[in-house]
């Protein structure tokens, strides 16, 4: 996936300096961009993959009345 971005980022650049509508002062907006297309990728991929299950763990945990009843059913089986 990093190679397919370098290899567009690269294409992007060779392209703008062929119609003459790049200059220097414009490459680190370009690199900026890039970053930002990257980093979202890799977000979507990783709620793909099961990153959005931790977060809802969370939520289900800020429930305190089923946690305190989870603890004491848990403390009940230990009893016996």
């Amino acid at each position: 996936m990093m190679l397919a971005i370098l290899i567009a980022a690269i294409v992007l650049v060779v392209y703008l300096i062929i119609v003459n509508k790049f200059t220097i002062g414009q490459l680190p907006s370009i690199f900026a961009t890039i970053v930002n297309v990257f980093g979202l990728c890799l977000v979507s991929i990783m709620l793909g993959f099961g990153l959005v299950s931790f977060p809802k763990e969370n939520y289900r945990n800020v429930d305190y009345k089923r946690r305190v009843n989870k603890c004491h059913r848990m403390a009940e089986m230990l009893k016996s």
